[in-house]
Order: C-alpha cells, then sequence, then structure tokens
C-alpha cells in the first residue's frame, strides 16, 4: 500500500483524488436533501441564532433572556444575517430568506468531511478514503450539519486546526501556527466551553517546541478573537463581556440548571441508547485509531470530562467528542482492514474497503431511523404550528397564552406584521381575559384557548402523538378593538416573566 507522508489537502482537488471529490459531493447531496425536513434539533437553533439573525435583516424578532443579559456573542447571527439579507433580496415573501442561511452551514460542514479525510490520507489512499467515506454518511455528521448552533460551526473550526498542529516538525511553519491559532481564536468565540479541550490540543501538539510555536499560535488567537471583539461592538455590545456574563450566569450562579440538571455519568452513559449495538465495534475501533492520533482520543476524553462537571448537559455539547471517536473509528477501520487484507491483492483490499464502507453507512442509516435518533429529523412541532399561524387570514394580533415554552414564537416563522402577546404564569387566564379584545389568534397547549373565550375554535394541532407537547391554534371570529397594554408584548412579557 503506498504510503503518503503528509498530502496537502489541495490533492483533493487533483484528478487522481477522484474518488474523495465523489465523496465531498455525495456528503453535499445528503447534507442539502436535510434541510427539507424543517426540523429543530434544539431551540436555541431557532431562538439563539436564527431569530436574532432575522432581528438584525428585519428588526423585529423575539428576544430571549440570553440576550437580554448579554451572554451570546453575535457573530453567529451576524454571519448568518448575511445570507438571509440575500434570500430576501432575491426572492421577498419566499423562504429563501431561511433557505440560505442552511446552506451555509452545510457547506461550512463539509469542512469535516474533508479534513476527516485528510486526517486518514497521511496515511494512505484507503485511510483517506474510509475516514471521507464515514465523516460523509455518518448519522451525527449529516444531523448536524445544517444546524445553526455553535457546536458543528466550533467542530468545523477545531479539525483544521487540529490538521496544522499534528503536522511533522519541519511542516508545523510558523505560517501554519498562525492560522491554527487563529482558527483556535475562532473556535472558542464560537463555543467558549470547549477551551479545556482546546488548551489539551495545543499542549500536546506543541510541547518540546512551545519557543518556536507559541508566538504565531497566541498572535493567531488573538486575531480570532478580534473578529468576536468587532462583530459584538458594532452590534453595540461590549467586546468579551458575554464570556464573563456567561461564565458568571450558568456557571457560579447555577441558571442554566433551570432547564434540567443530569449527573457526571450521564455522557458517559449516552451513547449507547443512540449508537446501540454498534457503541462497541465503534469504540474498539476508535482506540485502534487512536494509535495514530492519540491527541484526538485525548481531546475527545477531556471535552467529555469537562462537560460532565457541568450540571446542565445536552447531547449537542459533545459532539466534538463524538465527532472525533468517529473519525478514529473510521481511521481505525483502515487499520483493520489492512491488516485483514495484508496478503491480498490491490482488488482484493478495494473490496474490503468497499464493504467495511457499506457496513458503516448501513450501521448510520439504521441508528438514524431509530429511536431516539428518528425523533431528531421530525422535532418541528413549534415550526409547524407557527407556520400555520402564519397563513391564517384576518389576524390581527397572535397571543400565546400559558405555554409550559413561553418563547414559542419566532418572527421569522410567524411573519404578519401584526403584534404578539404573551400570556404566561399564575395570572396567565386573567391577563388573556383582560386584554382579549386585543386579539383574535391563539397558540396554546390542547383544550386551553376556551379558558380565556368561549367564541374560540380549534384551526389545527401540531403532533398528535402520545408523549409529545402539542401546540395547537385557536382563532375567534371578529377583528381587534385596539392594541392590549404593552406589558402584554411578548418582548415585554418575557422580561417580566425572565424568560
Amino acid at each position: 500500500m503506498e504510503k503518503l507522508a503528509d498530502p496537502p489537502l489541495k490533492r483533493i482537488l487533483e484528478h487522481r483524488w477522484t474518488p474523495l471529490l465523489g465523496i465531498l459531493l455525495l456528503a453535499a447531496c445528503i447534507r442539502l436533501a436535510t434541510i427539507s425536513l424543517a426540523s429543530i434539533h434544539h431551540p436555541d437553533e431557532l431562538w439563539q441564532y436564527i431569530e436574532p439573525a432575522n432581528g438584525i435583516v428585519f428588526d423585529r424578532w423575539v428576544i430571549p433572556w440570553e440576550y437580554r443579559a448579554g451572554i451570546r456573542s453575535w457573530l453567529i447571527p451576524v454571519l448568518l444575517a448575511a445570507p438571509m439579507a440575500l434570500g430576501h433580496v432575491l426572492a421577498p415573501g419566499s423562504s429563501l430568506f431561511l433557505i440560505l442561511p442552511k446552506i451555509l452551514v452545510v457547506l461550512v460542514s463539509l469542512v469535516v468531511v474533508a479534513y476527516s479525510a485528510a486526517f486518514g490520507l497521511r496515511l494512505s489512499r484507503l485511510h483517506g478514503l474510509v475516514a471521507g467515506f464515514v465523516a460523509a454518511t455518518w448519522v451525527e455528521l449529516v444531523q448536524f450539519a445544517p444546524r445553526t448552533m455553535s457546536e458543528p460551526l466550533s467542530l468545523a473550526l477545531f479539525l483544521p486546526a487540529a490538521y496544522l498542529l499534528t503536522l511533522p516538525s519541519e511542516r508545523l511553519t510558523r505560517r501554519n501556527c498562525l492560522i491554527a491559532g487563529l482558527l483556535l481564536g475562532l473556535c472558542f468565540v464560537v463555543r467558549f466551553q470547549l477551551a479545556p479541550a482546546l488548551l489539551v490540543l495545543v499542549l500536546i501538539t506543541c510541547w518540546g517546541r512551545l519557543r518556536e510555536t507559541l508566538p504565531p499560535l497566541i498572535v493567531g488567537g488573538l486575531a480570532g478573537l478580534a473578529v468576536d471583539g468587532i462583530v459584538n461592538a458594532a452590534m453595540g455590545q461590549t467586546p468579551f463581556l458575554w464570556i464573563f456574563e456567561n461564565f458568571r450566569l450558568n456557571l457560579v450562579e447555577n441558571k442554566s440548571a433551570h432547564y434540567g440538571v443530569a449527573p457526571p455519568q450521564w455522557y458517559l452513559t449516552l451513547l449507547l441508547p443512540l449508537w446501540k449495538a454498534a457503541i462497541l465495534p465503534i469504540l474498539l475501533l476508535s482506540f485502534l485509531g487512536a494509535r495514530r492520533y492519540p491527541v484526538l482520543l485525548a481531546v475527545a476524553i477531556v471535552n467529555i470530562a469537562a462537560h460532565s462537571l457541568i450540571p446542565h448537559k445536552e447531547y449537542r455539547f459533545v459532539l466534538l467528542s463524538t465527532a472525533l471517536i468517529v473519525l478514529l473509528a473510521a481511521i481505525g477501520t483502515g487499520e483493520a482492514v489492512r491488516w485483514l487484507a495484508r496478503n491480498a491483492s490491490i482488488s482484493g483490499l478495494r473490496i474490503r474497503a468497499v464493504l467495511a464502507c457499506a457496513i458503516w453507512a448501513v450501521t448510520s442509516t439504521a441508528i438514524g431511523l431509530s429511536l431516539p435518533y428518528r425523533d431528531f429529523w421530525t422535532s418541528n412541532a413549534t415550526i409547524n404550528t407557527l407556520r400555520f399561524a402564519n397563513t391564517v387570514p384576518g389576524v390581527c394580533a397572535l397571543a400565546l397564552y400559558d405555554l409550559h415554552f413561553p418563547l414559542g414564537a419566532a418572527r421569522t416563522y410567524y411573519r404578519q406584521d401584526t403584534p404578539i402577546y404573551g400570556f404566561f404564569g399564575p395570572l396567565a387566564q386573567t391577563s388573556a381575559v383582560e386584554a382579549g379584545s386585543s386579539f383574535n389568534l391563539v397558540m396554546s397547549h390542547p383544550g386551553r384557548a376556551p379558558e380565556i373565550g368561549s367564541d374560540y375554535r380549534l384551526l389545527k394541532c401540531s403532533d398528535r402523538r402520545p408523549g409529545r407537547k402539542q401546540f395547537c391554534v385557536y382563532q375567534r371570529p371578529g377583528g381587534c378593538a385596539g392594541p392590549a397594554d404593552p406589558k402584554y408584548e411578548i418582548n415585554a412579557a418575557l422580561t417580566r416573566t425572565g424568560h
């Protein structure tokens, strides 16, 4: 098997690497197809990133408490605002303003596929093809690709930085260190919770040559931080203050625990219900692959350990770790295939490689179609409800009434030029009855709207499957007598109730 000491990524664009171009095309097609599902993996995907971007472009948005408290960077919303504005200019009134931001993050996600292949190409063509194919088709990487969230974006910044820092000593130039530092600086401001993992990467790869590598790394890192500082300053927010406020509120005051807590071992038990019977071979293969890239396994472990110390836990928080484990397992697959076919002909080796990739593809598909993963593709009850409310004629104002998730409206999907009012908490019914003449459309849970008016009729409910939270739209005949008290306006109501 021909060895490739350290092929630069540009070789993927050469004719001899046509199979890798095919893998990138396959990855792009699969990821673009998922955009049509219109699901959201987590509410943050909409309310923390797309909705603020909508506010930048259209000057209307529902503001969550994180932005009122100043604990979010504007970097990602500003990034998404550009394609959103372009979509609005190209096709006003269409959904192109929502499609283009997702296409942007899908294109960014191809960096993960390309650099997974690049890690493999350092070892051999076989390793590169297997690693690229697995990254192109693995369910987690596909599912997160169109997500407008910090986790997949930070992964796309981390991998090329890790690739540069794991170059042989003679190729780890000041220029490469500078670029790696810039990428790590951006990775930090996109998701600062990765700081321990980033530190481990730098220490392991640069130990023994800190004098040569650390200065350009620091300069590049500061440049990445400067990008975030400039963006936030332009948005009227004190640069970097959001990091300290986020740390203070979520980790010191533990406000994030309000949204649920889990024991330290939660992440260790997370993968079993997700990966099911595949977890054992994946872990064994990842340890085999870690012989080639031990630093990647160290980063994955440290990242899980760091997040395990935070009471509030979510599956997406350790995407970096799960992605690295899968990458190492793909590298390990290449090792295993080459060992099993050490006396085989080139054609025999190719057959085994194709068979290994087919097993990965079948495993990924089976996991993606099973529970709980199947729900990740269809978690769109809120979006569907808002889209339906947006089509109801004769609306003079929309009211959110006593929702279990008060941040239930988004101007991104509800685009009617009408007020949105919010009625939450112990006085929700009394307040809604008092302001009842100021709205004629209600979004609530099943059977709730009649509590504030007997003339409301049900138009549609979102998801009627057992165990699912349902959102329903109700309408009463007639118009509105006038605007409600400003304290009921959705942003004022969210501020008053702390949501």
